[in-house]
Parts: C-alpha cells; sequence; structure tokens
C-alpha cells in the first residue's frame, strides 16, 4: 500500500469519525475488540465502560477512543473496525 493511500485512509477516518462514533450501538464487542488487539490500553477500555455506565452517551465515548485512536492510526485498526461493521446489529446508522 502507498504512503498516499494510507495518508487518504486516514483522512478519511478522521471525517467519518463522528458518524462512526453514531453507527456503535453498543459497547460490545466495538471496546473488547480494541482492548484485545492492543489497539487502547487496559486503562482507557474501564474509563469507557465506566463513562457509559455513569450515563456518558455512548456515540460521545466512542468519538473520544476515536480521538485517540488517531494518534496510532493503523490499517490493521481499519481492519478490525469494518469487521465489527460487518457483524449483526451494529450499522452505520446513516
Amino acid at each position: 500500500m502507498t504512503r498516499s493511500l494510507e495518508e487518504a485512509l486516514f483522512q478519511h477516518f478522521i471525517h467519518q469519525k463522528l458518524e462512526i462514533a453514531y453507527a456503535i450501538n453498543k459497547p460490545f464487542p466495538f471496546f473488547e475488540g480494541l482492548r484485545d488487539n492492543f489497539f487502547i490500553t487496559e486503562t482507557l477500555y474501564r474509563e469507557s465502560l465506566e463513562a457509559c455506565r455513569n450515563l456518558v452517551p455512548l456515540p460521545r465515548v466512542v468519538y473520544n477512543i476515536l480521538t485517540k485512536l488517531e494518534t496510532t492510526f493503523s490499517l490493521s485498526f481499519l481492519e478490525m473496525l469494518f469487521g465489527i461493521f460487518q457483524k449483526p446489529g451494529v450499522s452505520w446508522g446513516i
């Protein structure tokens, strides 16, 4: 994959971050997939679950995670993300 294609995918991810955040309907399996594949730390995983328990809207929690993932963006993250959207009960919300 070329560097310019990687950069285009990254920019597209940034522009679609809000849509992605609203497309996640439940923390599971999104949070677990991120943690189990080492995209987020155990600490961020627990903080995110706690935020949901404290009634922070799920899209806000997901958006915050996606914002943090911008610094470590990788193609393997996109593969995991799109794999989740192929699961039943997950929609893009568009």
